[in-house]
């Protein structure tokens, strides 16, 4: 039985860490030991060098960023 999951994160990624399909924490660059006692885990990694934001206005007239 493994207790740990050992997960590398490169510098212009994060790794969103989901524990019950529930966003548990977010990872930056590094490499990172996540505990695997209190259920399984699923991660995904997201280049951040590509991310784009729009710029939309809302119904209250603020800036919002999608």
């Amino acid at each position: 039985m493994t207790l740990w999951k050992t997960i590398t994160v490169a510098d212009n990624e994060r790794a969103f860490v989901f524990r019950r399909n529930r966003l548990e924490t977010v990872l930056d660059a590094g490499q990172h030991r996540v505990s695997l006692m209190n259920g399984k885990i699923t991660y995904e990694l997201y280049k951040i060098s590509d991310v784009v934001f729009n710029q939309n206005k809302n119904s209250t007239g603020s800036t919002a960023y999608c």
